[in-house]
Parts: structure tokens; C-alpha cells; sequence
């Protein structure tokens, strides 16, 4: 093993835990033999999910190279996904580091390592990074079709350089990455999320009377045609409460609006939650009316815990539409679409909502195969590896 030094940053490093009072080990940057080091990039635009899986991804990938974890955000930031994914031995297969613009400096002098960027920002500093640094290898994760058509208007008419490879969580945002030309098709691959959960059996579906939506409040979430859809229901004399987990920006907004639609009383804002799975028991059903996704971990939450989901063919959402055609994610134009999908749901018998939440399960678990989706990702390296050598 050689001799390694910690690099002097302006942001601290952090030794982060895995929960109240473990501390993960943050080992300092290899300064010399580099060569098979890969580094998953994760900033503070990354939205929860797309962290949650790059952890995963570095969990996994850690059994076969050197994992970095580059963090350009600040360490409580990332406190959450950290410890709901790395437990116990496997937090001394991964390094660590929180950092800024010194450490990606220090990446410049690096070569022939592997850079995984996710999200936005990320994706900027890693095609700057490859410009600069041909001895970077770089892997782009595109994790839904917003995020591939920003990147074609934002960022590759700054620059023509385009990464060794490129990945996508669904089928949709890889078709359309390839139809606007800035995805190969030979250099790019749908990668399945990976699951990372034990299915559980629910003691059957019921009656719907109590719905749920889980995400941020955001417009991109449509939440607020959920409120409107659920007001036609509520008017019509339907039963009902809504609980709305999670928060952003628009939280405030959405709650005038409910007011004004006279349906505070039926809709609790719950705010931020640790876990989907810890509130689940009391819920008769999802929705999720998304404008764009990639693959909602929610979505694969309530797959394998056996509760009822719906929403938007978006992303991912509607690659498993087009597996298991349920019609349970169909295309939403407006809220009047969410509202007789909801009705439709809401008047299904039981029997054949247990043969959709079955028929979900047994997709999930036949296309997220976790030993598969890492020997995805380890051909996705060994293939820009080998592209960057040509």
C-alpha cells in the first residue's frame, strides 16, 4: 500500500456516521497509484433518490475497485442517505471526502481514474474535469428526461466533449437522449435502481380510504393538481383524508390552496419523513402525478412492501407500464386525467388491486436484480475505460 496524504481543503472533511454515534471513517485520498480509482460525484443538487442510489452504487461497486465518494455539499447535508444505506463493516470499503473547489483542482493532476457523476451541477464539473483532464474517465448518470433535455440546451452547446459513457434509469429518458444526439447508442445503457429491500407481505389491500403522496413539493411534482383532483372526490361525497410527506418550496402554497379548495380539513401535511416503509401500514394508497421522473424510489418502496401505487406514465413509471400495462401509470394532461384515474382506482375491487400490486412485485424483482445492475455498471466503467484508451 503507498503512502497517502490528506489533502488540505478549505471545506472540512467529515467523518460521517451511519447513525447517531458510529463514526465512518474518512480516509484520505490516495495521492499516488491511481489508476482503477473510481469517484461517484454527488452535489447539493442531487435530489434524495438519485443519492440514495449513488451510495448503493458505491456500496456495491466497492467489493471489486476503490471507491471515493466526492461530496459537494455540506456533511449534514448528506447526513440521511448515508446512514440508510451504509451499515455496519461496509463503511470502511468506502472513502469519503467533502470538499470544493481544492479537491476537484486535485482531481486535475489525477489519471486514469473513473468519475461518476449524478445530477445536474455534478454533470457540469465532470465534462469541465474531462476537458481538462483527458486521464479522466467520465460516466454520466442521467436519472430522468428533464434532466437529458437540460443537458442538451445547457451544456453540450458549451462544450462539444462528451463522456465515455452515459446512463440512464429508464427506458424513455435513454430513447429521447439518443433521439436529440447527445447520447450514443452504443456508449449508453438503461440501468435499473437498484431495490435494496426485503419484500414484505401486506395483509391485503382494502377499501380506499386513505391516500398518500411521498416527494418533494415541487412543480415538477404536480401536487397541486392532487389537491385539485382530490376536491372533485371529496365534492362528490367520497370518504377521503390525504396526507401529503414531504417538503420544498411549495409547501405554503399548497396548503393556501387547500384551504381555498375548503379541503384542509381532509389533508395533513406531514412535512419530512425518514422513511416510506415506516407509514405505509395505514395507507390504502400512492399517487404520484409526476411531469417528469426517472425511477421514483417510492415507486419501488411500495412495489415491494405490496401497497397499492399510481400516477404518471413519466420515466420509469412508464417503462413499467409498458412490462405490466395495469393502467395504473397512464399520461396525465390535466388534473381533470388524475381525477378519473383516482376514481377508477378508488372503485376497484380489491381482488384485482392485489393482482396489480402482485404483478408490480413480481416486475420489480425480475428487472432489479442487484447482482445485474452492478455488472451493469462495472461494464459501463470497463467500457469507458477502454473508449478513453482508443
Amino acid at each position: 500500500m503507498t503512502s497517502s496524504t490528506s489533502l488540505d481543503l478549505k471545506t472540512p472533511t467529515c467523518a460521517c456516521s451511519h447513525d447517531a454515534q458510529t463514526p465512518i471513517p474518512v480516509q484520505p485520498f490516495q495521492e499516488t497509484s491511481c489508476a482503477g480509482a473510481v469517484y461517484i460525484l454527488i452535489d447539493g443538487l442531487t435530489i434524495a433518490g438519485a443519492e440514495k442510489q449513488a451510495l448503493i452504487l458505491a456500496r456495491e461497486l466497492s467489493r471489486h475497485h476503490d471507491i471515493t465518494v466526492a461530496y459537494l455539499k455540506t456533511p449534514d447535508q448528506a447526513q440521511r442517505e448515508r446512514a440508510s444505506v451504509l451499515t455496519g463493516s461496509e463503511v470502511n470499503r468506502v472513502q469519503y471526502q467533502f470538499a470544493g473547489l481544492p479537491f476537484l483542482c486535485s482531481l486535475l493532476v489525477r489519471r486514469e481514474i473513473t468519475l461518476i457523476t449524478f445530477a445536474a451541477k455534478s454533470n457540469i464539473v465532470g465534462r469541465f474535469l474531462r476537458m481538462l483532464n483527458s486521464g479522466i474517465r467520465l460516466i454520466t448518470s442521467i436519472r430522468n428526461e428533464h434532466f437529458a433535455k437540460w443537458t442538451v440546451s445547457n451544456l453540450y452547446r458549451i462544450t462539444a466533449n462528451t463522456p465515455e459513457f452515459t446512463t440512464y434509469n429508464s427506458n424513455r429518458a435513454l430513447r429521447n437522449g439518443v433521439r436529440k444526439g447527445f447520447s450514443k447508442a452504443a456508449q449508453s445503457r438503461r440501468i435499473h435502481n437498484y431495490l435494496d429491500m426485503v419484500p414484505r407481505t401486506r395483509t391485503g389491500n382494502r377499501r380506499i380510504a386513505h391516500i398518500a403522496y411521498f416527494g418533494r413539493l415541487v412543480s415538477q411534482k404536480r401536487v397541486d393538481w392532487l389537491l385539485i383532483a382530490f376536491q372533485k372526490l371529496v365534492k362528490s361525497g367520497k370518504a377521503l383524508r390525504l396526507s401529503v410527506f414531504g417538503y420544498g418550496p411549495l409547501e405554503g402554497e399548497l396548503e393556501r390552496l387547500a384551504s381555498e379548495l375548503e379541503i384542509r380539513e381532509q389533508i395533513c401535511f406531514k412535512g419530512a419523513y425518514k422513511s416510506i416503509s415506516e407509514h405505509l401500514e395505514d395507507i390504502d394508497l400512492v399517487i404520484l402525478p409526476s411531469a417528469w421522473e426517472g425511477m421514483p424510489n417510492v415507486v419501488l418502496e411500495c412495489g415491494m412492501l405490496g401497497v397499492p401505487i399510481i400516477g404518471s406514465d413519466a420515466g420509469g413509471m412508464g417503462d413499467i407500464e409498458d412490462a405490466i400495462a395495469m393502467r395504473q401509470f397512464l399520461p396525465l394532461t390535466a388534473p381533470d386525467d388524475l381525477f378519473q384515474l383516482l376514481s377508477q382506482w378508488i372503485e376497484k375491487p380489491i381482488e384485482e388491486m392485489n393482482v396489480a400490486t402482485d404483478g408490480l412485485r413480481r416486475h420489480l424483482l425480475g428487472a432489479h436484480d442487484e447482482a445485474d445492475i452492478t455488472q451493469d455498471w462495472l461494464k459501463a466503467i470497463h467500457h469507458a475505460q477502454d473508449h478513453s484508451a482508443r
